[in-house]
């Protein structure tokens, strides 16, 4: 039985976002604050399991200037949560353990193998 695709434009709805949802080109370059409410970074992108289609990991770029020395950290999509008082994304996991924590290097091939271990 065929899937039917609607169109949610026609339901008023926006093509990049719900109520419940939101596309994954509104969550890159949404700001990552810590528990404090203090800017640490921004989501360059989001990492999905092509199987399952679960969101696995977003990675944030913190520090540099225009591009320039940013460091890439992959950060656990579950510990994110949006705060709408602050308009991003608030992580409990403390600032040092991040950027102790592993980097990604967007820049590398991609290997399964070489997935970067995200902090938990």
């Amino acid at each position: 039985m065929p899937t039917e695709l609607h169109d949610l434009s026609s339901a008023g709805l926006s093509k990049h976002s719900t109520s419940a949802l939101i596309g994954s080109d509104r969550v890159q370059g949404t700001s990552v604050f810590d528990a404090d409410g203090a800017r640490i970074g921004t989501i360059a992108c989001v990492m999905i399991e092509k199987i399952s289609g679960r969101v696995s990991f977003v990675v944030m770029n913190s520090g540099g200037f225009l591009g320039i020395g940013e460091t890439h950290y992959p950060l656990p999509w579950p510990a994110l949560k949006y705060n709408v008082e602050l308009g991003g994304y608030q992580i409990m996991i403390p600032v040092d353990q991040i950027k102790e924590g592993p980097t990604y290097d967007p820049a590398a091939a991609f290997e399964p193998a070489l997935t970067p271990t995200v902090i938990e």
